[in-house]
C-alpha cells in the first residue's frame, strides 16, 4: 500500500468540520455562509471515497468489497443527490439553499402554516438534479456523512491489519502470516530483537507486540466514530503490567499465572523452581507457609494490581463519557466531572469484583485534616482511611484540551501528595482526542516527564473509549 490511510482519516475529519458548520449556520436569505459550507462539505464528502480508492485500490479483495458499497451509495437517494450536487457546484456554480421557484412557493408556504418549516432547505438550483432530500440541509449532511462513515468503519474492520497498526501488530496476525516479532520490529524500522528481554521466553511475545503498537500509531478518527456511530475500531485489550524481574516484583508462571516471591528466595531463575526449592528447604514437620511481604514489596504489589484494575475499568467506559452530546448541536463536549463519576463507578465495581482491599474516595475533601493541609481536593484517591502508611494512589483527571493553569495545579497537587503525604504514586489521567495531543499535554505539565516519573507521578492519556491508556515516558 503506497499511500497512507491517514489520507482517508484526514478527509473524514475535513468533511465533519464543514458538516458541523452547516448544522449551526443561520437561515438568512441570501446566506453566503451556508452556501460556502455546503460547497466545501459536498467536495470533502466526495473526496472520502475517492481517497479510499486511491489508497486501497491495489489491496487484495478491495475491488469486490468496494463494489458492494458503491452500489449501496447509488441506491441511496441522499447519497446520490449529494454526488450530483457536488458535480454541479464544482462545474456550474449551482446554489440550492433556500431557493424557491414558482410551483414550490405553495408547498413552502404550507410548511410555514403547519409549523413544519425548516431553518435551511434544499431549493431549486436551475440544474437537472435528482430530487432533493426532504429534510433540513444540516440534517441531510449529517445523514450522508454517517453513511460514508459507516463505509470507512467497515473498512477498518475488514482491512484492519492492512491499514491500522493497532490491528496489524498482534501476535495472532503475524503468526497467521508466518512472520515473527523480529519481522515486525524490522518492518517498523527497529533493530531485530529490539523489544526482547529474553529470546527464550514465549510469554513476552504479546508484550513485545504491545510495545510495538505503542510506537506505531493508531486510527486517527476514533473520536469521530465514537461521536457519530457510538463505537470505535477494533484493537487488542491492554495486557497486565509486565511482571519484570526487579526485587519485590511479580513472576510469570508457565500456565500464565503470576506469583510474588520475596527477593531472598529468588535463587533458581524461574518461579516454579523458586517455589520448589523453598518447599524442599522446609523440615519434615514444617508446613509450607508463605513468608509475609515486607511493607515496600506489598505496596509495589498493591500498586501493580491497581494499575491492572484501572486499565480494566477505563476499558469499560463508553464513548459518551468522553464527549457528552449537547442539545441543539452536533458537537460534543468533554466534561471532567462526568468522566470522573463514571470512572469512580467502574473502579468501585472492579474493586468489589476482584476483592481489592482498598477504599476508593471521590473528590475527598481534606479540609480540616490534621496532616494534609491547604484544602486540596483530589479527584480520586485509593487508600486506607486513617492509615498514612497505606496511601496507595491519588488521581487527578483532565480533558486533553483543558487549560494550562488547571494542568499545572493538578501536577503540583500530585507532587505534594506523593512527596509530603506518603502516597505511593500519583497519576494525571488525561482523556480525549486531539491531533496535537502528545505535544499539547507535555507543554501544559510545567515539568519534564522524566522528572515527574522520578517523583512517582505518572501521566496517562486515554484518547477515546475502548483504547488502552498510554503512559508517557
Amino acid at each position: 500500500m503506497g499511500r497512507s490511510f491517514d489520507n482517508v482519516d484526514w478527509k473524514v475529519a475535513e468533511a465533519e468540520f464543514f458538516m458541523e458548520r452547516l448544522c449551526v449556520a443561520g437561515n438568512a436569505f441570501p446566506n453566503p455562509e451556508i452556501e460556502f459550507h455546503l460547497s466545501a462539505f459536498v467536495s470533502a464528502a466526495r473526496s472520502i471515497t475517492l481517497t479510499l480508492r486511491a489508497v486501497l485500490g491495489g489491496a487484495a479483495g478491495f475491488a469486490s468489497w468496494y463494489a458492494v458499497r458503491e452500489e449501496q451509495l447509488k441506491n441511496d437517494p441522499v447519497a446520490r443527490y449529494f454526488l450530483e450536487l457536488r458535480n454541479f457546484t464544482q462545474k456550474t456554480g449551482a446554489r440550492v439553499v433556500n431557493r424557491i421557484q414558482g410551483d414550490e412557493i405553495r408547498s413552502q408556504f404550507g410548511r410555514i402554516l403547519s409549523g413544519r418549516t425548516r431553518r435551511n432547505w434544499f431549493g431549486h438550483s436551475g440544474e437537472a438534479l435528482s430530487p432533493a432530500p426532504d429534510m433540513e440541509v444540516g440534517a441531510a449532511a449529517q445523514a450522508h456523512f454517517r453513511t460514508l462513515l459507516e463505509i470507512i468503519y467497515d473498512c477498518y474492520v475488514d482491512f484492519g491489519p492492512v491499514i491500522d497498526p493497532q490491528q496489524r501488530y498482534t501476535p495472532e496476525y503475524f503468526a497467521r502470516m508466518g512472520w515473527t516479532a523480529e519481522d515486525a520490529e524490522e518492518e517498523l524500522g527497529f533493530p531485530r530483537g529490539w523489544t526482547s528481554l529474553s529470546r527464550n521466553n514465549p510469554a513476552e511475545i504479546p508484550y513485545r507486540f504491545q510495545m510495538l503498537r505503542q510506537h506505531s500509531g493508531a486510527c486517527g478518527i476514533n473520536d469521530i466514530f465514537a461521536r457519530h456511530l457510538g463505537r470505535t475500531t477494533p484493537h487488542p485489550s491492554p495486557l497486565p503490567e509486565w511482571p519484570g524481574e526487579e526485587p519485590g516484583g511479580w513472576s510469570q508462571l508457565a500456565d500464565g499465572g503470576r506469583v510474588w516471591i520475596p527477593p531472598a528466595l529468588r535463587t533458581t531463575g524461574s518461579a516454579e523452581g523458586d517455589i520448589a526449592a523453598y518447599i524442599a528447604s522446609l523440615g519434615p514437620s514444617e508446613a509450607p507457609v508463605v513468608p509475609s511481604q515486607a511493607p515496600e514489596a506489598r505496596a509495589d504489589a498493591d500498586y501493580s494490581l491497581f494499575r491492572v484494575l484501572l486499565a480494566e475499568s477505563l476499558q469499560r467506559m463508553q464513548a459518551h463519557y468522553f464527549a457528552t452530546p449537547i442539545a441543539g448541536s452536533s458537537r460534543r463536549a468533554a466534561r471532567e466531572r462526568i468522566f470522573c463519576y463514571e470512572l469512580y463507578h467502574q473502579l468501585r465495581a472492579t474493586f468489589e469484583r476482584e476483592s481489592f482491599n482498598f477504599m476508593l474516595g471521590g473528590e475527598l475533601d481534606k479540609a480540616g485534616h490534621p496532616i494534609i493541609r491547604d484544602g486540596m481536593v483530589p479527584d480520586l484517591v485509593v487508600h486506607h482511611p486513617g492509615d498514612m502508611e497505606r496511601n496507595l494512589c491519588v488521581i487527578e483527571v483532565k480533558p486533553v484540551a483543558g487549560r494550562k493553569t488547571g494542568f499545572r495545579k493538578d501536577v503540583v497537587n500530585l507532587l505534594r501528595f506523593v512527596t509530603e503525604y506518603s502516597y505511593r504514586e500519583g497519576i494525571l489521567l488525561v482523556f480525549g482526542r486531539h491531533r496535537r495531543g502528545q505535544s499539547l499535554i507535555r507543554g501544559r505539565l510545567g515539568a519534564e516527564i522524566q522528572e515527574l516519573r522520578r517523583a512517582h507521578v505518572r501521566v496517562l492519556w486515554m484518547e477515546s473509549a475502548g483504547e488502552p491508556p498510554v503512559e508517557f515516558s
